[in-house]
């Protein structure tokens, strides 16, 4: 069930005007409205002007008639006066026509050559508590129409029923009733490769209706007058295939020089700080994956804490410097690059905000150390300090291939080396894509926002030193009179 929540909520103005009746809603059409009205207030159609004014927002919603349509009319003949109705965002959560809402059971029939022979679905849609003014049709001949997609299939059988509840109506909503059928499609598509084993886009190759075909009659009675769907397809994998180069681009090694021209462009600043970080960042070419786990640390708890409190859209759910001083601690314990380490929570916690994380500020898990696609949450720690360490000794077995229980500064706080399997799979953060996350561009977005807070620290610096200076140059204030006196 999805609601529309659009922009702007329904609402209707009605004014009597003469001998006629003006009713304003910001809808989706006239002549319905202006059809209904006329019949529910028993006028002639020529005695209601209907108009839209600015939509703000319909997605079908909007495209039909509601109670209040009727009332806020009827009240300003009854009154002689206009009347405005204007609905809240609650009540229209309450009261606006819902979409989707529904459950399928669907199989594909297949022969030996892997074509589609035949197609079955059972629908079950929620209708809602009454008949609404598309909803019947939607899941049943609209859904039907397009059923069959861009496959070549000349059987089908589709048994849908509708069930009254006691929730919303169910009425259109973008495309209403053709992307349920075409989204249903597509998944048995990808479940029937899954399960034949094959390629998942070369079984719609074998299935797509062929140009020469058209114009082509679809078994649900559809003429189609064009397609070219394998160029379609050809086109789409082109487009992926060049995506999927572009989120590796932190592996190629026009990343890793602009990583390290980054570097020395800061240092050049003239911060002695820096300048310790650009002596390292020859690390970046060591095995052109970036700068490598086991390190020491260059920017402080102070700048680790102020970066991520100016960070934009912030809001941390802990104390960022106390954390960013347990940050530095067990990082220097374990031997691993802790700054770049709050690089990698910032990514894993939004910030230390937990907005779209698997993790909660209560887990004290600042790496969505144990998250998953498949997990409901990852691991919790007892306290912030335990989640720090378990990071820091969980990278450090990812750096190690010898690391053992003993050879960790503390206690393991979680999983120990000898357990992991991937003990020393990594010696650089940008190794991490494919271990720590499935996604390729995992270690490039480390980096990035490790190269921002280089940056934070550098202007940091020099702010400081401008405030020094300021201060060096006014006149001392005397405690007494509180006037200036000379140095």
């Amino acid at each position: 069930r999805i609601i529309v929540n659009s922009m702007e909520p329904r609402g209707c103005y009605a004014e009597p005007m003469d001998d006629r009746l003006h009713i304003a809603i910001n809808g989706q059409g006239v002549w319905v409205a202006k059809s209904d009205i006329a019949a529910a207030l028993h006028l002639d159609k020529e005695a209601v002007r209907v108009t839209n004014p600015d939509v703000g927002g319909g997605f079908g919603m909007k495209g039909m008639m509601y109670p209040e349509y009727i009332v806020c009319p009827a009240a300003a003949r009854m009154l002689n006066r206009p009347v405005r109705w204007m609905s809240e965002r609650t009540e229209a959560m309450l009261t606006d026509n819902a979409g989707r809402d529904l459950h399928h059971v669907a199989e594909l029939a297949f022969d030996a050559d892997h074509r589609i022979t035949a197609y079955r679905v059972v629908s079950h849609s929620n209708l809602g508590a009454y008949n609404s003014f598309f909803g019947q049709m939607i899941q049943t001949f609209l859904f039907g129409r397009v059923m069959m997609g861009v496959y070549d299939v000349q059987t089908a059988w589709l048994n849908a029923f509708g069930y009254y509840t006691n929730t919303t109506q169910v009425d259109a909503y973008r495309g209403a009733g053709r992307p349920e059928a075409i989204f249903l499609l597509e998944r048995m598509m990808d479940r029937a490769a899954r399960e034949l084993g094959v390629d998942g886009w070369a079984l719609r190759r074998k299935n797509f209706i062929a140009p020469a075909r058209f114009p082509y009659k679809s078994v649900t009675g559809e003429t189609y007058d064009v397609g070219d769907f394998n160029r379609v397809l050809d086109r789409a994998e082109a487009l992926a295939e060049q995506q999927r180069l572009d989120r590796e681009i932190g592996r190629t090694q026009a990343t890793l020089d602009a990583a390290i021209a980054d570097a020395h462009r800061i240092a050049a600043e003239g911060e002695e700080m820096i300048s310790v970080a650009a002596a390292t960042g020859d690390d970046l070419a060591v095995d052109g994956l970036g700068p490598t786990i086991l390190g020491e640390t260059i920017l402080s708890a102070e700048d680790l804490a102020a970066f991520s409190a100016r960070r934009s859209g912030t809001a941390p759910s802990v104390d960022l410097l106390e954390l960013a001083q347990l940050f530095v601690l067990e990082g220097t314990a374990e031997g691993v690059r802790a700054d770049i380490a709050w690089a990698q929570s910032i990514l894993e916690t939004g910030n230390f905000g937990y907005r779209n994380s698997m993790v909660s500020t209560s887990d004290h898990n600042y790496a969505g150390i144990g998250a998953c696609d498949s997990c409901s949450s990852g691991f919790r720690y007892d306290s912030p300090q335990m989640g720090v360490r378990a990071q820091m000794q969980l990278l450090h077995t990812y750096a190690d291939d010898n690391l053992t229980s003993d050879d960790l500064a503390f206690p393991p706080a979680g999983r120990t080396p000898e357990r992991s399997s991937v003990r020393g799979c990594c010696d650089t953060w940008m190794e991490l894509s494919g271990v720590w996350a499935t996604g390729p561009g995992y270690g490039v977005k480390i980096l990035t926002i490790y190269n921002e807070m280089l940056a934070f620290a550098a202007q940091r610096q020099r702010d400081a030193k401008a405030l020094e200076a300021l201060l060096a140059s006014q006149p001392p204030v005397a405690p007494e009179t509180g006037q200036s006196t000379p140095r």
